[in-house]
């Protein structure tokens, strides 16, 4: 017998899941791709959906009403997998505008000017990208003359990245499971945005710390806490932002320091943190100021050698500062 709190949240993954699932029936109107930057990715993924998003979620009831009538909600047999006819239909539907979403494209910005004001040694680097979504991030490195590979685990997203970068190489990559031919090396691995979406984080960072003898930069979300500590979660498949095994985490900084310095001699944290709330600056007291569905992220700088950068530290700081 599944006790009620688990009931509960099957209820509400089988119902965020049907959502994300009526939002990509519907890609191709112009309704709903007005509504994809009002419902994040990452938001569609937590219960405080229901209390950000009411008039949002209004908007979309009557579409949810039709295709939740088709669906028992059943303790009993209530799905825990994408079936396959969900999984058909993310293959049919654009990942585009869940990307393109302006809650995206303002976190990839703050990101992505952080990542240049360390003044780190990037260009002219051979790149493995991991987890690169569309290629957002892609230019970032070839417009500093990086010859970059860029990686992902979901056809559909491949076929994106193919069509906006013809000339570079782009291959499928899972990094919950890697292709054991994957050998080569790169001067940058780059994991941005990835890491909390895998079920094998541990064996992912094993991996990416085998693929380059110089440098690995890692952003992920996180979770407070002053032990290490994995923090498994479920997230939709169907959505082409979130996990493609279904479950992702939200370890702890000390356990992502623990697992690099397990690989890299040196792991660094920036003095600074990106200009955006899901960045926080204070990690000793903000654990118990934000709600508990707020996304926290962390960015760590893993390296075979020494680096001599006053903007970084070895320390596991309690507090950053804002870029």
């Amino acid at each position: 017998m599944l006790s009620f709190i688990t009931r509960l949240k099957k209820i509400k993954n089988l119902i965020i899941a049907k959502i994300d699932k009526i939002l990509l029936n519907q890609l191709r109107t112009e309704e709903t791709i007005k509504l994809l930057p009002e419902i994040s990715a990452d938001q569609r993924t937590q219960t405080i959906i229901l209390n950000k998003h009411s008039r949002v979620l209004e908007e979309v009831k009557s579409l949810l009403q039709e295709n939740l009538e088709k669906t028992s909600l059943s303790s009993h047999t209530l799905p825990n997998k994408t079936t396959e006819t969900d999984q058909q239909e993310t293959k049919e539907a654009s990942p585009i505008p869940f990307f393109q979403a302006d809650f995206y494209q303002r976190i990839n910005q703050r990101r992505l000017e952080h990542l240049a004001s360390l003044n780190l040694p990037i260009a002219d680097s051979t790149v493995l990208e991991v987890g690169a979504g569309i290629g957002d991030h892609t230019s970032f490195f070839t417009d500093r003359g990086c010859q970059i590979v860029s990686t992902e685990s979901r056809p559909e997203n491949l076929d994106v990245i193919r069509s906006r970068y013809p000339k570079i190489r782009v291959e499928q990559l899972d990094l919950d499971y890697p292709k054991p031919e994957f050998q080569e090396l790169f001067d940058i691995v780059y994991c941005y945005g990835l890491l909390y979406h895998l079920k094998k984080p541990a064996e992912a960072i094993a991996f990416m710390a085998k693929r380059t003898p110089k440098m690995l930069l890692l952003e992920t979300c996180v979770s407070f806490g002053e032990k290490a500590a994995v923090n498994f979660c479920e997230e939709p498949t169907i959505n082409p932002t979130q996990s493609s095994s279904g479950t992702g985490c939200r370890p702890t900084r000390i356990w992502i320091y623990e697992q690099l310095k397990q690989h890299f001699q040196y792991v660094y944290l920036p003095l600074t943190q990106p200009n955006h709330e899901q960045f926080p600056i204070k990690w000793d007291s903000q654990n118990t100021q934000r709600d508990q569905w707020d996304l926290a992220r962390s960015i760590f700088i893993a390296s075979h050698q020494a680096l001599s950068n006053p903007l970084l530290t070895e320390e596991l700081l309690s507090i950053q500062e804002k870029h």
